[in-house]
């Protein structure tokens, strides 16, 4: 018989332990603790949540809000930013 509980539990770690690293690795290369932040920071962290299929995860918004002490819909609302298409990618 499997456990899915467990197997639910391991991935709910491990989702977490990879946004802790993603903003843990952030920190230690610009030197700047998630308080003193910027939008510019934040929309680089968040691209790499994103490349690292975070937000693939059910509940994932809630948690990287909290670890970046931002609002969900501040999340939301850089995600939107990130992922639209810019202005020179665009096809005239």
């Amino acid at each position: 018989m499997i456990n899915t509980t467990n197997d639910k539990n391991s991935r709910e770690q491990d989702w977490s332990e990879r946004v802790q690293h993603v903003i843990g690795t952030y920190i230690r290369e610009t030197g700047r603790p998630v308080e003193r932040m910027t939008r510019q920071d934040r929309l680089v962290v968040l691209g790499r949540l994103d490349e690292a299929r975070v937000f693939a995860v059910r509940r994932a918004t809630p948690a990287v809000a909290g670890a970046l002490r931002v609002s969900r819909s501040t999340v939301y609302g850089l995600l939107a930013e990130l992922r639209a298409p810019s202005a020179k990618d665009r096809q005239p």
